[in-house]
């Protein structure tokens, strides 16, 4: 893969890092790693051209993804801002607007800033701002900051648990053993509460806490990948035979078995589009 920044006129003023740089010309630098039998990690880095020395400041710049084995463009107009071929952004000179959250949650209400229960998802919100300031730079964002762990792994509603540990197992190709070999999957919800606190981890949810590196992930691709639809009502005990196949039958355009609560702040899983343009 490879990232390209085009300026306003879509000509290109970026280059590929050096994969073999001076220090290090015995190996290759990797830039995707795979983590389970379906997860990769993916780290894009582009260079201003050398003539350049910087790329420029204060003006929108665009950037696209290659396919360097294809040599095509990813289609990435969902992450496109309406009217826009193709994501945006810009590299202030002086910080100025910025957006600012801290974990987004799959489930219950949120809150704005006067405590009123807000009923749309905050970084929806921040696309509706994008997309009357994306010309606009003295008043769109430049950057987006969320602190804390991004997600609520210690409170997870048990209807999404099932789901969780069978992406877990589609993600990482097997049941990945906890620290006392036990099997993440076959950890009822009140076991899970009475292994947490054997483990030292403080928190007062009552809800399920993911426990296992695939449900972590799996945790993300929900709050933050746009994996939202799923419905699952099999045996616990089928999860350590699950397959990818029963996983994408089980998936629906709608959260089926969630309490559909007003959602918000970047604390919610509700309306999210183009989250990734901020």
């Amino acid at each position: 893969m490879e990232l390209r920044i085009l300026d306003a006129n879509g000509t290109l003023i970026s280059q590929p890092p050096d994969p073999k740089p001076p220090r290090r010309r015995a190996r290759t630098i990797p830039t995707s790693w795979q983590l389970g039998a379906r997860l990769w990690f993916t780290l894009l880095e582009a260079l201003p051209l050398d003539n350049a020395g910087t790329f420029p400041t204060d003006t929108l710049l665009r950037y696209a993804i290659i396919d360097t084995t294809l040599q095509q463009a990813l289609d990435l107009s969902d992450v496109c801002l309406q009217g826009a071929t193709y994501p945006s952004f810009y590299i202030p000179s002086q910080l100025g607007v910025i957006a600012y959250g801290s974990c987004r949650k799959a489930h219950g209400l949120a809150f704005n800033d006067d405590g009123k229960v807000q009923h749309h998802d905050s970084l929806s919100l921040l696309t509706d701002q994008l997309e009357d300031t994306q010309h606009d730079l003295s008043q769109r964002p430049a950057m987006l900051f969320l602190v804390g762990d991004q997600i609520y792994a210690d409170d997870v509603l048990p209807e999404l648990m099932p789901y969780l540990q069978a992406l877990a197992l589609q993600l990482m190709g097997k049941s990945i053993p906890l620290p006392d070999n036990s099997d993440a999957c076959l950890i009822s919800l009140p076991e899970r509460t009475a292994f947490k606190k054997g483990c030292g981890l403080t928190s007062s949810s009552q809800h399920a806490h993911v426990l296992s590196f695939g449900e972590y992930a799996a945790l993300y691709l929900v709050t933050f990948g746009n994996r939202v639809g799923f419905q699952y009502t099999a045996p616990r005990q089928d999860l350590t035979h699950f397959s990818n196949d029963d996983l994408d039958d089980l998936e629906r355009p709608e959260l089926a078995n969630l309490p559909r609560q007003p959602a918000a702040s970047p604390q919610s899983l509700g309306e999210h589009r183009h989250l990734h343009e901020f």
